[in-house]
């Protein structure tokens, strides 16, 4: 008997389709990623841009250059990508006046304490400045002859609600020989007002 093979290949096909059968499905499809549709499988990632370079503070000269190197330091400070920064625009507004109430070594720290934190988080927030005034004192060659001063001070601040713990007879003595002398007298009131250091800032700067 002869057998139509092409009609026995549709037959055949037929009967397994009737029981259950279907096409095959290959084991694995393709997928496009969301970059492959838009074309960017061979794109770089976008490079940071780098920060701008400052110049290196000088360890000596008159004032006036510090003042001027200071300024522009403060003027390179720069928020963190991301989320706003609050605060950033008064910290960089009180960064270059740190010259005006500190002696050079205390504004070179304070300063370069708010370089170090520029383009970060850190920056934000309005205790930024306050600390890194707080770092600016602590760069202070505490003075002897501020001791007896000191301690009435501390211990007058013992018994106050208002005492923090940044102010002790040394980190007082350190005050002293940070803060210009201009300012000494503004620093001993904020100091007996207040009973800490760190919120003095704002008492300092006129």
């Amino acid at each position: 008997m002869h057998v139509d093979r092409q009609r026995f290949v549709l037959l055949a096909s037929a009967i397994a389709a009737g029981c259950g059968g279907g096409e095959t499905i290959p084991a694995e499809i393709p997928v496009a990623t969301p970059r492959e549709l838009e074309g960017g499988v061979d794109e770089e990632p976008a490079a940071e841009i780098p920060a701008e370079p400052v110049a290196p503070l000088t360890p000596s000269g008159s004032s006036e250059a510090l003042s001027t190197q200071l300024a522009e330091r403060c003027k390179a400070l720069r928020e963190p990508s991301g989320p706003f920064c609050e605060g950033f625009d008064d910290t960089a507004a009180l960064c270059p006046k740190f010259a005006d109430v500190l002696e050079p070594s205390a504004a070179r720290q304070a300063v370069s304490c708010l370089t170090e934190r520029s383009g970060t988080m850190a920056i934000c927030g309005y205790q930024a400045a306050e600390s890194c005034f707080l770092s600016g004192l602590g760069a202070g060659a505490a003075m002897s002859e501020s001791a007896r001063r000191c301690q009435e001070i501390v211990s007058g601040c013992q018994r106050s609600r208002w005492r923090r713990g940044d102010l002790t007879k040394t980190s007082c003595q350190q005050a002293f020989g940070a803060v210009r002398s201009d300012k000494l007298d503004d620093l001993v009131a904020c100091m007996n007002e207040g009973c800490g250091l760190q919120r003095c800032v704002y008492d300092l700067i006129d």
